[in-house]
């Protein structure tokens, strides 16, 4: 097993999953699985445990896992361009 990878057991709707993924990446499939059981559970509510089967809880961890990885590169890419622009008026004004 790489260094850089270890395993996490997450509970997704009331199921365990054990995976394997990089240290980096676990509060991305952390959150995954929160945002995952708020949404069950308001389906739970609405109709019941009908949706419980287990391919349906990791097909929805997988989408979810996908959503917070795209809204964290959302956040961190207009923190990069600023900084490239400040980079810029810096060394316009060292000239």
């Amino acid at each position: 097993m790489d260094d850089d990878k270890f395993v996490i057991t997450l509970r997704v709707a009331g199921d365990m999953f054990p995976l394997t993924i990089r240290r980096s990446e676990e509060i991305f499939y952390r959150k995954a699985a929160e945002m995952i059981d708020k949404q069950i559970n308001l389906l739970r509510g609405k109709y019941g445990e009908r949706i419980a089967d287990k391919q349906v809880k990791m097909t929805a961890l997988n989408f979810a896992l996908n959503l917070v990885k795209k809204e964290n590169q959302q956040e961190v890419e207009p923190i990069f361009e600023r900084l490239e622009m400040l980079d810029k008026e810096i060394v316009n004004l060292l000239k």
